[in-house]
């Protein structure tokens, strides 16, 4: 069901009355502007799903991917805890509006096919977001309600009248009916005004209609001009706040008793929503809380960034930082976001909420931020490195190294340098001399606690590797190994272990490289760093040892996670990407499938043709380039190997997409999709869409969960 109409319908209190009279558990959701972070969405949902029905908490595992893993790995998850729910329930995702990301709109579109029979999703908002019921619509698989089927006739009218304490006979009700067009807020507000007035015949004289302006113009006339200057003060300064409670408002207005004057807005009115059971937590009416800061503009503009201010102040000290980020953007605190982005945008990224990091980073830029605040740069640059986009990497970087490296760390560092010289060695753009000195600079600098110091230290034991003194990287990487665990960062101790198991392999010590390897795979595992690019290195380590005990189903398993993860593995960090694709040639080598082997090897030509220096790596790519070309038997006793561009496509094909909504999402053409899609099906043997899924989900290469019912496949050919 979709329920769409204009602020102040009574979309809300409709499905709240439905709530009420339904026989079945409601999961309610009220969106708001961070849920365009698909990964942020997918956790409301599962979140939602739990409070009506026992979820697989390895569904909330699998949000928590980053946002290239949302086809293949999240949305399979989540359509098997909704496919999971044991009794009908109904799910509401109340403002969908605010959902203007593809992304976003694509997870709603997609948990469309994932409601079981019984059940039944409900969207409502001011406006339907991207067309997203486009497809379902068509299918006449949903029931709309739209502005003409909730405007309020005399009888609803009347009622809402006596429900606020406003008694009028029933001509005066059909003239204020009429006069509005069964707009619920408008004669709502009416109903306050007369109520506080006491005078019957108002009605009739105001300029009360149909749209915004008109209400604004109202409420300043009739509602917020009848109400004492601190009742009005209150409500017009409060209306900078998102969601409020006492403490916070007092905090913001700089006084005392909000929280009584919050119960009591909420108890004489309906602009004042309630957000717990408990009367702590308040957000004003959507529409009502517009009108309300636009006559804040209008009465004390210079006000506005100061009480912002003061709400990013009353945040960050009591551990809501993320909000803090948001008012203090607002009250144009360029300073305070930086440096609260700073210090959320690593644990958001390792969550997955990599749309949520962009958004932080792309509204300070608007401000400048990034040469003032070289901190924002820098994460900006991991961010889309680490998301397999090395060209916004550079551009980032390059920020970095142009801005203030006097500037204090996040970290409580005396400057910001080390961050820009870690990130500097991560990249590996002017050799492996170089990103040494990168890397040692960034030690130097960094404070005992800094969270660059893990990372930093793994970049010198790779500078170590690919110079060829392979004891003092070994020791580097065990001393780091340690250090990121004590520092809680599972991922880069993942990468010191997943290193350190590969030096053991190549010296033919398989149990301390297997032990090492397992390590390795725990601090994934547990850290759910699956779909992260460090993690291709412990998929790597593992796809060696079990080769190399001849163990081949293990062995096609670990490396499917390192194959997975190739997108990502770009020039951003050059030897990651090199180092990973000689294991995976290796292991194609060893079971003769000269086809894989060659497609890998063209990547590593590739990288190496853009980052030249990689030092012993270089060597080792002559090497097996040599043995490659050598080969000339194509075996079927191995995993049939994808392109990057293929293993791309391949999640999509498991959704309710067509072809050139494929394309559209891969800015490629439709028939650039096809011939994709037809090279997947020649390589996994098959001839249809449906079997390609389900084959590559035996492989490994998607998760089973991926493989759709069906049906699904009718509408997407």
């Amino acid at each position: 069901m979709a329920v769409f109409a204009p602020a102040g319908y009574g979309k809300t209190t409709l499905l709240a009355q439905a709530s009420e009279l339904d026989g079945r558990r409601f999961g309610w959701i009220s969106l708001e502007d961070a849920d365009n972070d698909p990964v942020v969405l997918a956790a409301h949902l599962a979140q939602a799903l739990s409070w009506v029905s026992s979820v697989d908490p390895t569904t909330f595992d699998a949000v928590s991917n980053p946002p290239h893993a949302l086809w293949s790995t999240t949305l399979p998850r989540l359509r098997a805890a909704f496919i999971s729910i044991e009794h009908p329930v109904v799910v509401v995702l109340d403002d969908v509006h605010v959902l203007c990301e593809r992304d976003a709109c694509d997870v709603l579109t997609a948990i469309c096919d994932y409601i079981p029979a019984g059940s039944r999703l409900i969207f409502a908002g001011r406006h339907e977001p991207r067309r997203f019921l486009a497809r379902v619509r068509a299918e006449r698989r949903v029931a709309e309600l739209q502005v003409d089927d909730l405007a309020l006739d005399v009888v609803e009218a009347g009622s809402l009248l006596r429900a606020a304490g406003v008694a009028l006979t029933e001509p005066e009700v059909a003239e204020l009916t009429a006069h509005t067009e069964g707009w619920a807020v408008s004669i709502y507000l009416t109903a306050l005004s007369l109520r506080e007035t006491g005078t019957r015949d108002r009605y009739a004289e105001s300029e009360i209609g149909g749209t915004p302006r008109q209400i604004a113009d109202y409420i300043q006339l009739e509602v917020l001009s009848g109400l004492p200057p601190d009742q009005v003060e209150f409500l017009t300064r409060t209306a900078v706040l998102d969601r409020m409670c006492g403490p916070l408002c007092d905090a913001v207005l700089k006084q005392t008793g909000s929280a009584a004057i919050l119960e009591s807005l909420q108890q004489s009115n309906r602009l004042l929503v309630a957000l717990d059971r408990h009367g702590e937590w308040y957000r004003y009416h959507h529409l009502f809380r517009d009108l309300l800061a636009r006559e804040l503009d209008l009465r004390e503009p210079d006000v506005i960034p100061t009480l912002n201010r003061r709400a990013a102040d009353w945040s960050e000290d009591n551990g809501a930082r993320e909000a803090a980020i948001a008012y203090a953007l607002a009250g144009d605190d360029v300073k305070r976001a930086a440096t609260l982005v700073a210090v959320c945008a690593i644990p958001a990224h390792q969550a997955g909420r990599l749309e949520t990091v962009r958004k932080w980073i792309e509204r300070l830029s608007e401000r400048g931020a990034p040469r003032q605040y070289p901190a924002v740069a820098v994460l900006g640059a991991w961010c889309e490195g680490l998301s397999g986009h090395p060209v916004e990497a550079e551009r980032w970087a390059m920020e970095a190294k142009q801005g203030n490296t006097d500037q204090p760390a996040p970290d409580g560092g005396a400057t910001i340098e080390p961050w820009v010289s870690c990130l500097e060695a991560a990249m590996c753009r002017h050799g492996v001399d170089r990103m040494r000195i990168d890397a040692e600079r960034a030690l130097e600098l960094s404070p005992a606690w800094s969270l660059q110091r893990p990372v930093a230290s793994n970049m010198l034991g790779i500078a170590l590797l690919l110079a060829g003194d392979s004891d003092q990287a070994d020791q580097v990487f065990s001393d780091n190994s340690q250090a990121a665990k004590e520092l809680d960062m599972p991922s880069n101790a993942s990468v010191a272990l997943a290193q350190r198991s590969l030096l053991a392999a190549e010296d033919g010590d398989l149990d301390t490289a297997e032990k090492l390897a397992q390590d390795a795979e725990r601090c994934v595992l547990e850290g759910r760093f699956e779909g992260y690019l460090p993690s291709a290195t412990t998929f790597a380590a593992l796809g060696r040892v079990a080769l190399h005990r001849g163990e081949l189903q293990p062995a096609q398993t670990h490396l499917a996670g390192a194959d997975r993860l190739r997108p990502l593995l770009t020039y951003f960090m050059p030897y990651n990407g090199v180092q990973v694709r000689l294991e995976l040639v290796r292991a194609r080598i060893a079971l003769g499938d000269a086809a894989g082997a060659m497609i890998l090897q063209r990547e590593i030509d590739q990288l190496l043709r853009r980052v030249p220096e990689l030092g012993v790596l270089v060597g080792q790519a002559g090497e097996l380039r040599d043995r490659v070309n050598a080969m000339h038997v194509l075996t079927g006793d191995w995993t049939p190997l994808l392109t990057e561009a293929e293993l791309q496509v391949l999640p999509l094909l498991a959704t309710h997409l067509t072809i050139a909504e494929i394309a559209e999402r891969r800015y490629v053409s439709r028939a650039t999709i096809k011939t994709q899609a037809v090279s997947i099906y020649r390589k996994l043997e098959v001839t249809k869409r449906s079997e390609a899924i389900e084959r590559a989900a035996k492989l490994g290469l998607i998760d089973s969960l991926a493989v759709p019912r069906s049906r699904d496949f009718a509408r997407s050919g």
